[in-house]
């Protein structure tokens, strides 16, 4: 009895000792899989956003210019008009270099950050302050992050440099090419140039938006709860009846 009770007394300790074991496995497996799906959000957004953006921007960029006399919107519609669909996305590949690094990024900080909400760290930080501080490194990461495109980007869509037309390889040449010219004339400062500027455009905006969305998740979140509990109170008043 005594060999039973000190098989049992090992069993139980083994088990006590492989349970940590299998919890920072299974959180470990998490983490893998909450960024793999982060991830994966990330490039489809960001596809779908380069599709519905990337006319308005170019025609946008050369509006301010100075290369589009009157409504940007306008000369949009006589492009269209002229040459057909394919005319407003003669700047896609350009634009999807600047942005896929800086929706992918957004989204895998933002992601990121709320998979730590419960850490004990950030556990007890207000909810409005936290999610304005995640808007506010999210934006930053991704202009940091995209900052090079974005003045490549920028130069093609105002100067016409073969900004589209030739092709998606010929438009990935065009934009390397583009790349290489502006470091060797002025360096690689020349790819961070309007940094300050974008900076004080995005971020903001970043802190706005993520607070917004993340608030009225909490709203929606507190009235179907609500809804639900007022659903199981009113069922045992319906079963009486």
């Amino acid at each position: 009895s005594s060999t039973t009770a000190c098989s049992h007394a090992t069993e139980t300790s083994s088990h006590q000792a492989a349970a940590p074991q299998q919890q920072q496995q299974q959180q470990q497996h998490a983490i893998e899989g909450s960024m793999t799906v982060n991830i994966a959000a990330a490039v489809i957004t960001a596809a779908i956003t380069a599709l519905v953006e990337a006319p308005l921007e170019l025609f946008r960029h050369n509006s301010q210019a100075g290369q589009i006399q009157g409504n940007f919107i306008k000369e949009m519609w006589r492009v269209l008009h002229k040459s057909g669909p394919h005319a407003l996305y003669f700047g896609l590949i350009p634009y999807c270099f600047e942005s896929w690094p800086y929706d992918i990024s957004e989204l895998l900080v933002v992601g990121a950050a709320k998979d730590m909400r419960q850490h004990k760290a950030v556990r007890h930080v207000q909810p409005a302050a936290f999610d304005l501080a995640v808007g506010a490194l999210a934006g930053t990461v991704a202009v940091l992050v995209s900052m090079p495109f974005d003045a490549i980007k920028t130069y093609m869509q105002t100067h016409g440099t073969a900004l589209g037309g030739t092709g998606s390889v010929g438009s990935t040449g065009a934009f390397l090419l583009t790349g290489k010219a502006l470091v060797r004339k002025n360096g690689p400062g020349a790819l961070f140039v309007g940094l300050c500027p974008r900076l004080a455009h995005q971020v903001p905006g970043a802190m706005v938006c993520w607070w917004v969305i993340e608030t009225c998740h909490r709203c929606l979140s507190v009235a179907a709860r609500d809804q639900q509990k007022s659903r199981s109170a009113s069922a045992p008043m319906h079963q009486e009846q």
